[in-house]
């Protein structure tokens, strides 16, 4: 069976490009990925076919009415240049059935649309319900009506477009404001001068706010990661870590953005931390002679593979190997620089934990979605704690409850009792 492709973008047969264009970036915000991040993977699925139809759809409907509107309008030109058109003089009597039939329509067009204007608070009531007094009927200019529908669509369209950016600033203050505070500052003056403005602010000024806050974000995000770069360089130099090595060589082993990720900049400042702890200061000659110091390069060589031996059992229980690093490996003992070789330390301990948290929240993501599929209330389970509070293997033992539920479920719905 054909699909509809104006049924799919819900658009008439008479739709405009305007309509069309309009009804598509409707649909394709509503099914975007990115509007559901916590969604079920069933349902990620079908909102990803869904788009594609409305991409299929948009494709072939836009051509249609672009070369139905080119069409229409070649025709027009068509016939003033071949002097076909002729304005035909209406008689008073056929100008007024026009203006009659036009306020007939307008009105059934305006009833159905007034409870929006008054609840979206478009101040055009009052004077359209003044004009469409019967004693008007006939008076008005059929085209008059047609320039009054314009501007209510274009009144409900811009109230529309200012609620959905007003949202979207909302929610974005909200994301936003807890790193503000990280960084000793706050959105609180501007969140305060928004309250009950829905649908109230214009939508270039909605923009302008959503810019200046994403600007200043950008701006105190690059001052801390500057800050960051310099208190890991420091605490690099206490350790004697090679930290050209560090960021450029290093993460070929273990494919891990640093430069450009705060997040991973602060847990490297916190892991470099730990591992001064644990190591304690170079002395300075022993950073000095870390090239050409063997005894150095063995003695940090040997404390890499100890590491690597405390780690690997962890990394295989998540599903991960360090089988590319313990090749790298192999032939450089005594030959790689001890200041490398913290380097490389310092990026296993940073890979290992980024692992582990993202084990975790793939483990916490398909907990969620067991308890939804068995419409299973999860506080049963967490017994009042958070779900983001539970170690890996607690959560890991979770699944495997909701799984074995969820699989006598299914058990139980294909069994067929035995004559």
């Amino acid at each position: 069976m054909a699909k509809d492709y104006y049924l799919i973008l819900g658009v008439a047969k008479e739709a405009s490009v305007n309509d069309v264009k309009k009804a598509y970036h409707e649909l394709a915000k509503f099914y975007h990925p990115d509007k559901y991040p916590n969604a079920p993977e069933r349902i990620l699925k079908a909102n990803e076919e869904k788009l594609k139809d409305i991409n299929e759809a948009y494709k072939v409907v836009l051509k249609e009415v672009e070369a139905r509107e080119k069409s229409r309008l070649g025709d027009f030109l068509n016939g003033i240049f071949n002097g076909r058109t002729k304005n035909k003089v209406k008689t008073e009597d056929e100008i007024i059935r026009e203006n009659e039939i036009a306020f007939d329509e307008f009105q059934d067009y305006y009833v159905k649309i007034k409870d929006r204007m008054l609840r979206y608070n478009i101040n055009l009531v009052e004077p359209i319900d003044r004009l469409l007094n019967p004693s008007n009927r006939g008076k008005i200019m059929a085209k008059e009506f047609a320039d009054i529908k314009v501007i209510i669509n274009d009144a409900l369209n811009d109230y529309i477009g200012s609620v959905m950016a007003y949202d979207e600033l909302m929610k974005l203050i909200d994301e936003l404001e807890p790193k503000y505070n990280e960084f000793g500052q706050t959105l609180k003056e501007i969140k305060m001068s928004l309250i009950n403005k829905r649908g109230k602010i214009k939508l270039e000024k909605i923009n302008s706010y959503m810019q200046k806050i994403k600007d200043n974000y950008r701006h105190i995000k690059n001052k801390k990661m500057q800050s960051l770069f310099m208190e890991i360089e420091e605490y690099a130099a206490k350790i004697g870590i090679d930290l050209n090595y560090f960021y450029n060589n290093a993460d070929n082993l273990f494919s891990v953005d640093l430069k450009n990720s705060l997040p991973n900049l602060e847990l490297v400042k916190k892991t470099i931390i730990e591992q001064l702890a644990i190591y304690g200061e170079c002395e300075e000659n022993e950073i000095k002679s870390t090239t050409n110091d063997v005894v150095n390069n063995i003695k940090a060589y040997n404390d890499l593979m100890g590491l690597i031996g405390q780690i690997e059992p962890s990394y295989k229980r998540y599903g991960a190997t360090l089988e590319n690093l313990k090749a790298f490996l192999k032939d450089q003992k005594g030959v790689l620089s001890a200041a490398k070789i913290r380097a490389i330390m310092l990026h296993l301990r940073l890979d290992f934990k980024l692992l582990k948290m993202a084990k975790k929240k793939d483990l916490q993501v398909e907990v969620l979605n067991y308890a939804q599929e068995l419409n299973y209330p999860l506080e049963t389970i967490l017994q009042g704690r958070k779900i983001t509070d539970l170690s890996y293997f607690e959560l890991n033992l979770i699944k495997e409850k909701l799984l074995s539920r969820y699989e006598n479920n299914i058990f139980v719905e294909n069994y067929v009792p035995q004559k």
